[in-house]
């Protein structure tokens, strides 16, 4: 495995790790992923926009070469409850960028959850 793989590992055991305390409240957890996430910025070269889908707040990521005629939504993991725009900014531009294509994503919790 390559340095910069050991260094995201050891990050994520140092600083991710300890606040996903199964005891502590939902909030507050959001708040440590948050928080560690937001360290990871936009690809350089991707434009990055707030958008809405529906009534739902999110985020466009367009390469330089978006091909005009596809698109991606990327809807994240996390159970309806963890993770926002913020949190999967590094994986949804990059995601851009090796796709050629733009990728929208909104933040969607099962509770708060409507696209009308």
């Amino acid at each position: 495995a390559s340095l910069r793989s050991h260094l995201a590992a050891w990050g994520v055991r140092k600083f991710l790790r300890p606040g996903l305390d199964a005891t502590r409240p939902a909030e507050a957890v959001r708040r440590h992923v948050e928080r560690f996430q937001s360290l990871g910025s936009v690809a350089k070269d991707i434009t990055c926009e707030e958008v809405r889908l529906g009534s739902r707040p999110g985020m466009l990521y367009t390469p330089p070469n978006a091909a005009s005629k596809r698109a991606i939504l990327y809807l994240h993991g996390g159970a309806y409850a963890f993770g926002s725009p913020n949190t999967h900014r590094l994986v949804t531009s990059n995601l851009a960028r090796a796709a050629a294509a733009p990728v929208s994503y909104t933040h969607l919790r099962a509770h708060e959850t409507s696209l009308h």
